[in-house]
């Protein structure tokens, strides 16, 4: 307990100067060969014991502040009042500029909203993705995985309450009729360079997060079935470029799409699923891939990892009967060259080749 009072103290330090701990006063000093009157030992241990519990009170104090204040959204600490109470900030100029700028800036994007007119850019929380079911068969005793109906994720989007009014009262009064939506990325000239179209969507619930700002949440009407209900404006939005990162990146190769691939890539051996992370300029072929499995029209494939060292491929392992399960863009919406998207491939069984 001491350890973890120290710690706050110490953090607290390096934003406030109003969160320091009261220094100690010690009323006597003693001197060597002379001897020490108890009434004065006392009125020492009484001083620190005071100094202690004054601290004390003032580490509770913003342990109570921290929980009850602490920043929502996309704000952050600025620092502490004269009452110990957390200043919060949102300001994208000035003061943590650097800190807000990779996690608000990168999501604002344009948002268009079927017979409702959006002020401002908006902040996308979370969306842009579709799952598929994943169905689990049993081939004498070994799973056998098979795609099933699709359905879209909920679409999360965070705006400052005082630039879109509108949003509010379409929430408390929902619409008769479902939404189509559209997030458009634009280039730094401001040009569209493409959108993904939301189809069917209805207001669920709105949450005020503080700071003046709330999180509006859109939910897929439509019962699951084998249509897509987010699509792409363009055929194709991803490249066929070689996007490597030795640092985090593995080559992979998926059986009649695509070669020379480097995603990050994760392996969940108990749930049999691989996860695929990759750039706009990478990936060409794996949304319609993804498309064509929850229309019923996919071929299930096969893929290669492959382990490298300086460009010499130093092992692999193949998997096997593979289809797509999730496909997701979740970051990056402030500009192209940001987009990052996410891929989850469903596998029967796998082996070093």
């Amino acid at each position: 307990m001491k350890n973890w009072q120290i710690t706050v103290v110490c953090t607290v330090l390096l934003v406030s100067v109003n969160a320091l701990a009261d220094t100690v006063t010690i009323p006597n000093t003693f001197s060597s060969g002379t001897p020490a009157i108890a009434a004065e030992v006392n009125d020492n241990f009484s001083a620190i014991k005071t100094a202690v519990d004054d601290n004390d009170e003032k580490i509770n104090q913003l342990k109570d502040n921290l929980s009850n204040n602490i920043c929502s959204g996309f704000s952050y600490v600025r620092g502490f009042n004269a009452n110990n109470e957390v200043i919060c900030s949102s300001d994208l100029s000035g003061t943590g500029y650097s800190r807000r700028l990779p996690v608000y800036q990168d999501n604002l994007t344009v948002l268009e909203i079927e017979n409702y007119t959006v002020n401002k850019p908006v902040l996308i929380v979370s969306g842009l993705g579709i799952e598929i079911d994943r169905i689990r068969q049993f081939v004498d005793a070994a799973p056998d995985y098979v795609p099933g109906l699709n359905t879209e994720q909920d679409f999360v989007i965070e705006v400052d309450l005082a630039d879109e009014p509108g949003l509010q009262s379409m929430f408390d009064n929902p619409p008769a009729n479902n939404k189509t939506m559209s997030v458009i990325v634009r280039d730094l000239s401001a040009t569209e360079v493409f959108r993904y179209n939301l189809f069917e969507y209805t207001p669920l619930e709105y949450v005020d997060v503080g700071n003046g700002r709330a999180r509006f949440t859109f939910v897929q009407s439509l019962a699951a079935n084998n249509t897509l209900q987010i699509e792409s404006g363009q055929n194709n939005i991803f490249g066929n470029q070689i996007s490597n990162n030795p640092n985090t990146d593995t080559l992979i190769e998926i059986s009649g799409i695509i070669s020379n691939f480097y995603p990050q890539v994760e392996d969940d051996v108990t749930a049999k699923t691989l996860t695929l992370t990759y750039d706009i300029n990478e990936g060409a072929g794996l949304y319609l891939w993804f498309k064509l499995t929850a229309e019923g029209a996919g071929v299930n494939r096969d893929i290669s990892v492959i382990q490298q060292s300086g460009g010499i491929e130093t092992s692999r392992k193949n998997y096997y009967e593979i289809f797509p399960v999730r496909w997701e863009i979740f970051e990056g919406f402030s500009l192209p060259q940001k987009i990052k998207a996410r891929v989850v491939l469903s596998y029967d069984f796998s082996e070093d080749a």
